[in-house]
């Protein structure tokens, strides 16, 4: 995935803000408190609304009732944006895709656009948000951490511990097809000591 641009509109500390990520790698800099880390929850909020419903009305700006992000990014050479809204705590989503004559909407409602999001990036909130988006202050918390936890920490970031489950979750299946194996191989061979048998009582 590719982002193109993000825009806010009464997203937590912006009232109004819209910006380009040119090809290559970007740096948000800005004081303590300036809204960086609100940047990275927009894009998280747009492409999957991982947020319970008290939470996404802290999502509004104070004072305001209603809350827009639209993110455009670019996925399997296709240029998509999508827009979610909050309006007097209804929510709403819609996905477009990009051809010669604009934006086309293909998609609309929370649950529809982000199963087609998570199909288009191969990917949920939680492995985006393990893998790809890392919180604040959990990089800086990692320096303290002991290396059994830094192990664990990292397992997370990575997503190997799903793996290392799934992998501990094969083994049975494993043994029984080794056990499969070594059956057919005695069956084989028991075949071959019976079909020399036979060329011998025939000669």
């Amino acid at each position: 995935m590719i982002i193109k641009n993000l825009k806010m509109e009464n997203f937590k500390s912006h009232s109004s803000n819209n910006i380009d990520f040119p090809a290559g790698i970007s740096i948000i800099m800005g004081e303590n408190g300036a809204g960086k880390t609100s940047i990275l929850e927009a894009v998280s909020f747009a492409l999957f609304k991982d947020y319970s419903p008290r939470s996404l009305q802290k999502l509004v700006k104070c004072g305001e009732e209603k809350m827009k992000v639209v993110l455009e990014f670019i996925a399997n050479s296709n240029t998509y944006r999508v827009t979610r809204k909050r309006n007097n705590k209804l929510s709403r989503a819609f996905l477009e895709l990009k051809d010669g004559a604009g934006y086309h909407q293909i998609l609309a409602g929370d649950k529809s656009v982000t199963l087609e999001i998570e199909k288009l990036l191969e990917m949920d909130s939680k492995l985006f948000l393990n893998a790809v988006y890392v919180k604040q202050g959990e990089i800086a918390d990692l320096i303290d951490k002991t290396p059994g936890e830094k192990k664990k920490f990292m397992g997370k970031l990575l997503g190997i511990e799903s793996l290392e489950a799934a992998w501990k979750n094969m083994g049975p299946l494993i043994s029984h097809y080794r056990e499969k194996k070594e059956h057919l191989r005695g069956v084989l061979e028991s075949k071959k000591h019976w079909q020399d048998e036979l060329k011998s009582k025939k000669a």
